[in-house]
Parts: C-alpha cells; structure tokens; sequence
C-alpha cells in the first residue's frame, strides 16, 4: 500500500482509493487571493486537498502546482527511469 499526507497533514489518504490527480484554480471574490490546489479524488466522490499553492502570483502558483503535480506522479511511479 502507497499513502500520500493532505496538506494539513491530518490525513494519509490510501492511494488505491484515488480516482484522479487535479489542480483547482481558486480565486476569490475579493480579488485579493488566487490559489491553485493539487486535489485527489477519491472514489467516493470526494476529494481531499494535497497541497496549496498560495503566493501573491496567480501564474506562479499554477506554474508551481503543475509543477509538484508532474514530480508526485513520477515518484507514484517508481521514480525517474
């Protein structure tokens, strides 16, 4: 069994239960926040937050996110071959 830690770090989240790997922009309505955040869904139908991206640069999160995203797959892969 694989396991990976949410981002608060309060769950380990069973990799065979992961549907899919998905980054979710979030943007406020205030303007003031633009967040990306790695998710795992799950094969409930929820989903669980892996890790936040939350600099003041909208790009740079999503350029961060993608990032994080592609190494972790790697790693669940056995690493670079």
């Amino acid at each position: 069994m694989k396991f990976i830690l949410s981002e608060s770090g309060n769950e380990a989240i069973n990799l065979a239960l992961v549907r899919s790997f998905a980054i979710a922009r979030i943007v406020y309505k205030d303007g003031g926040t633009n967040e990306s955040h790695v998710i795992a869904e799950l094969d409930n139908d929820s989903d669980v937050t892996v890790k936040i991206f939350d600099s003041a640069d909208a790009d740079k999160n999503f350029s961060a996110a993608k990032a994080y995203l592609a190494e972790l797959v790697k790693e669940l892969n056995g690493g670079a071959k």
